[in-house]
């Protein structure tokens, strides 16, 4: 065991000292490869050998981490924006793409939103990451009725908005919230939108995007879910978790625990 974390230990420092131009997935693959040959020499009876094709692969799988590692966390992502001098007690403009279908959450529409730009007191920050976007004056009946401009998957949009860290008012027992919409979520900032007349759609993503069959094939799984099971019903807004839906869902009290797009606290 300490070979094995020693080679990816040196992986590590290998991923921090050297720039190689052949991408993540081409490591992935040698360590798998280094594995594969590992176990032939195995079923072999070649041991030793065995082991260090073990180690290499661990070496290639540390390299592979660190280099991911710093490309899901870029110095322009979001959760940087504060050092990078952005003003969050303000509210700043936001640009982004919409990476999900607008849904109903209490009194608001809420989507998440891959950001692009944001700017504030004129300063235009070039940002990547996702933002949470709760839209206020939502309309059971009729949708974002009070925009302009109706608001799909995969719209350019822009918008005023205040940013704020994830929170809940109430975090059962010793769940912490704001951990999990960060490490599981990856959302590190959640924007209020005060109107839905201050959305603007700048455009759509043109041609197919293969992102869009999987939008539609995740909102006819969540249909789905809401004939087997009522939007009262504990279950339903449980099995949404697989889908990736948060955030709170009008169910009637006393029986409300936080799940999917449940937002449910119990007595």
């Amino acid at each position: 065991m300490a070979a094995l974390a020693l080679s990816f230990a040196m992986g590590v420092v290998w991923a921090h000292s050297f720039l190689p131009k052949a991408g993540v997935h081409w490591f992935l693959a040698s360590a798998a490869t280094c594995l594969l040959i590992g176990l032939i020499l195995l079923r072999a009876g070649w041991d030793r050998a065995a082991v260090c094709w073990a180690l290499g692969s661990m070496v290639f799988t540390g390299f592979a981490g660190a280099r991911r590692g710093e490309q899901r966390f870029p110095l322009t992502h979001v959760r940087y924006l504060e050092s990078m001098g952005a003003d969050m007690n303000q509210p700043v403009r936001l640009a982004g793409r919409v990476l999900s279908t607008p849904y109903r959450s209490g009194n608001a529409w809420q989507f998440d939103v891959q950001a692009q730009q944001v700017e504030s007191h004129s300063h235009v920050y070039v940002v990547t990451g996702k933002i949470r976007l709760r839209v206020l004056g939502a309309d059971k009946g009729n949708g974002l009725s009070a925009s302009p401009v109706e608001i799909q998957f995969d719209d350019d949009i822009q918008t005023l908005v205040r940013l704020g860290r994830p929170h809940v008012y109430q975090n059962p027992g010793s769940f912490d919230f704001r951990r999990w919409m960060e490490d599981i979520e990856d959302v590190y900032w959640v924007g209020t939108v005060k109107t839905p007349r201050s959305l603007e759609k700048r455009g759509h993503a043109a041609g197919f995007r293969f992102a869009r069959f999987i939008e539609r094939a995740r909102q006819r799984l969540l249909r789905g879910i809401d004939d087997i099971y009522p939007p009262w019903s504990a279950e339903g807004p449980c099995s949404r978790r697989c889908c990736g839906e948060t955030g709170p869902r009008s169910i009637p009290p006393p029986s409300r625990i936080f799940a999917g797009r449940a937002s449910i606290t119990c007595w």
